[in-house]
């Protein structure tokens, strides 16, 4: 068991389980615990068995997860439309406000499956294999392949995944222009183009609603103490308080167990009432662990997502380094790893796509 598959993750959760040690809430560490166990489990068991694995797993795995995100995808869409057709109405108003939730977009068009920002990284994951195929492997279905490409793009847009955009136009970009620079051939940067136009084209017909939600702007003069907020001050006024919590316990944190008190009392120190009123995470995973961690936790963090990056490269599948990468840049507007949904993807992603079974041996 020397695999660092297995023991990058492992070193990450073994150091948040001894930090239980000085916090004074065991119970919710231990709780907390339990809800990271996949980060050490899924790896060891992946790891201890990789030779039962047969020849022609990993592609089958591959097209297994492609296929269950258009899967995904189509079920939200039609669920939506039968909450269209069962009101009446687009959109619904909750009692005492007049902001309109529609069916089809965000949180509401997630709804059946997980948060729109978790169920964003999975459709994320999905276009960067979609586009793997289509540019690299397939012959025969290309067709299909820029068809299911498409569909998964404007799910994405649809859920309003924005960190998951940019992250995704980011890994795009990056790759368009290593690819120019390697190949000297300047079409590959059609590559993160193409879907800037047609991101550009969803969002110029869109409602205002949705238009303000892809160009809302951090306002740095946002009341604190006051209600008027959008999701990027939401997240100004979160970092705040927890980088509060944070300078206070910069090297070993507060322990698993007392970090969520802790945010909620920092807010309630800063006069963040909305943040305590309903309970908000630090929505970035980076951040989420310095509280509970600290520093060191935080260096074995990145080690963990610097080591899976490095056996990516030296792999040459560059497929799943931008997985990675895309991944690393979405945790900094959610707590990745503080959620089943998202923190299982990792668990499992990775370690199936990084371990060398009988097919890579032959």
């Amino acid at each position: 068991m020397r695999s660092p598959i297995f023991i990058l993750p492992g070193a990450y959760l073994v150091f948040q389980g001894l930090s239980i040690l000085w916090a004074s809430d065991v119970s919710e560490g231990l709780i907390q615990f339990n809800i990271k166990m996949g980060l050490l489990v899924i790896p060891f068991v992946l790891v201890a068995n990789k030779s039962l694995f047969k020849t022609g797993f990993r592609p089958k795995i591959i097209q297994a997860f492609l296929w269950g995100n258009v899967v995904a995808g189509l079920f939200v869409f039609a669920y939506a439309a039968y909450r269209v057709l069962s009101s009446g109405s687009w959109f619904f108003t909750l009692p005492g406000s007049d902001y309109r939730h529609y069916y089809f977009l965000y949180e509401d068009l997630a709804e059946p499956l997980m948060h729109p920002g978790y169920l964003s990284t999975y459709i994320g994951f999905a276009i960067i294999i979609a586009l793997y195929l289509l540019l690299f492997k397939q012959t025969q279905k290309r067709l299909l392949t820029g068809l299911v490409l498409f569909f998964l793009f404007f799910t994405l847009v649809m859920l309003q995944g924005r960190i998951n955009i940019l992250a995704l136009f980011a890994v795009l970009g990056l790759g368009a222009i290593i690819a120019t620079f390697k190949l000297k051939a300047y079409k590959w940067l059609v590559l993160p183009a193409a879907p800037l136009v047609l991101l550009l084209g969803f969002v110029l017909f869109a409602s205002p609603q949705m238009k303000s939600r892809y160009f809302q702007a951090p306002d740095f003069s946002y009341d604190i103490s006051g209600n008027d907020f959008n999701s990027a001050t939401y997240r100004l006024a979160e970092w705040l308080c927890a980088f509060d919590v944070i300078e206070e316990n910069i090297w070993l944190g507060v322990g698993m167990g007392d970090n969520r008190k802790a945010l909620q009392d920092a807010y309630k120190e800063r006069a963040f009432w909305a943040g305590a009123e309903r309970k908000f995470n630090a929505h970035n995973q980076y951040v989420e662990t310095s509280i509970a961690t600290g520093l060191a936790g935080f260096i074995l963090l990145l080690i963990l997502l610097v080591g899976y990056g490095r056996l990516a490269w030296r792999q040459k599948k560059y497929g799943l380094l931008s997985c990675l990468v895309f991944f690393a840049i979405s945790m900094l507007t959610e707590s990745m790893f503080e959620r089943t949904w998202a923190l299982n993807l990792f668990a499992i992603f990775f370690p199936v796509m990084l371990l060398k079974f009988e097919e890579d041996q032959n």
